[in-house]
């Protein structure tokens, strides 16, 4: 009886690692995995019905049962392999090329991969179900229990190892490969160890398990739980890298020609390139075009191959003029989460508006992803940052920012509706900045420079 009772807990515990898992992968809403959460839900759910499988087995113990549920639980841990291999097709490629490619196409080295693993998978299930390539034999357990279960022929299990080389050399390969050319550190090793993870589980599941049978020794059980143990890596890695992750990562810009002839920078006197190391104060009237500015400011940065990052709220003039744009990255400040999240599209965040911490996380992980260089920051604005913080907090996050983007290659723009605030606030913040324009409903004035302090005013 004890023995029954030990095989009935690790089997139990090994449905709850994995129930649980399943749980965390389909509450996140926001991840740098986010496109491949059906597959991984998939996945887990596969394993599931597989670790029954084998309790039904345990249970019933006759061999026409044992044959059948063999069968089912084989066909998911098979079918789990090529959920995970979609997963990994979609993770180290943009969505679009995924969905495109993906398929059969054999485009690649690593699509050849994926094409032979497809084939060899449906090869293996088509055996499996017309020739029934099992044994039932009498095998014991590591807590004593003699039971009836099903052994593969010897030629099947060579045929499950290659599987288990194929899985190695294309999805686990491939997350590794990319894991390792990420900029991201956490990314990076997200992907590493859940390529790791599963291969541990494959070979624990699949090869030491038939290795032990071959012996008359059954260590289901074990296998099981170490497996679904090991395996919930991807669970934890998918909640723990988010989605400011996916945001930022490995952003290549191709310079362009700006798209407008940025009339309103041009009368500043700079001439094109010299943005780059700006850190600028943008003074605004309310009933200027200070969004315009802002645009080509973006739009200059973008010719120079520079990724532009733009703090703002959701549906301001700022947001509301640069969000057609598909290389221009969103952090958008709300009240309504306390976490990112994903925006209403693949190049916005959402982030709490009062925490400034999460908002220079942000920014730095933004500057890390591009190795810190090549990057132009919009915080839009200021005046509503006032509003909700405070001067001390604004200053304090604005001190930090400016050394974060201090680099010569890091250009800033940071809005501030100066008539809406007293002069000792507007004089504070000014005293951070080498440079501020003015922009009013009839001009733009270069106030203070670090290259020419005495100020000069250009009209419209």
């Amino acid at each position: 009886m004890a023995p029954m009772i030990y095989t009935t807990v690790s089997n139990g515990v090994t449905l709850v690692i994995l129930a649980l898992s399943m749980a965390l992968l389909y509450r996140q809403k926001g991840s740098y995995f986010k496109l491949v959460q059906p597959f991984l839900i998939a996945a887990y759910a596969l394993l599931c019905i597989a670790l029954m499988a084998e309790l039904v087995i345990d249970i019933l113990q006759t061999a026409e049962t044992a044959l059948w549920f063999r069968q089912l639980a084989s066909t998911a841990l098979l079918l789990s392999g090529l959920t995970l291999s979609a997963a990994a097709s979609a993770i180290t490629k943009s969505p679009s090329r995924f969905w495109r490619r993906l398929g059969l196409s054999v485009g690649n080295t690593m699509n050849r991969w994926l094409f032979a693993y497809t084939v060899y998978t449906g090869i293996l299930l088509v055996l499996l179900w017309v020739v029934q390539p099992f044994e039932v034999v009498s095998a014991v357990t590591l807590y004593g229990r003699e039971l009836l279960i099903p052994r593969v022929y010897l030629w099947y299990g060579l045929m499950i190892l290659v599987s288990l080389a194929l899985f190695a050399a294309y999805p686990c390969r491939l997350m590794i490969i990319h894991g390792r050319v990420l900029k991201s550190p956490g990314a990076s090793k997200a992907l590493v160890s859940m390529a790791v993870a599963w291969m541990v589980s494959g070979i624990i599941l699949i090869g030491l398990r038939g290795v032990f049978r071959a012996f008359g020794l059954e260590v289901g059980e074990v296998a099981n739980l170490v497996s679904a143990a090991v395996f919930s890596v991807t669970a934890y890695y998918f909640r723990k890298t988010d989605v400011l992750q996916s945001l930022f990562e490995e952003t290549e810009i191709k310079a362009a020609k700006p798209k407008y002839d940025n009339a309103l920078l041009k009368r500043t006197g700079w001439t094109s390139g010299s943005l780059r190391g700006k850190k600028i104060l943008l003074e605004y009237e309310p009933s200027s075009r200070f969004e315009t500015f802002t645009k080509e400011f973006v739009y200059e940065s973008l010719s120079m191959s520079v990724v532009p990052v733009v703090v703002t709220r959701p549906g301001s003039p700022v947001h509301l003029s640069l969000r057609e744009d598909s290389q221009t990255k969103f952090l958008l400040l709300s009240r309504a989460v306390s976490n990112p999240k994903q925006g209403a599209s693949n190049m916005e965040v959402l982030l709490p508006e009062g925490d400034s911490g999460i908002i220079l996380g942000a920014l730095d992980k933004a500057l890390n992803a591009q190795g810190g260089s090549k990057l132009c920051v919009v915080v839009d604005s200021l005046s509503d940052l006032l509003i909700s913080w405070g001067i001390k907090q604004v200053y304090q996050f604005l001190t930090q920012c400016l050394v974060m983007l201090s680099g010569p290659s890091v250009s800033g723009l940071f809005l501030l509706n100066p008539g809406a605030h007293d002069s000792q606030v507007v004089s504070a913040l000014r005293g951070l900045f080498p440079t501020i324009v003015a922009v009013s409903s009839d001009k733009v004035s270069v106030v203070k420079s670090f290259e020419d302090t005495s100020g000069t005013e250009k009209a419209v």
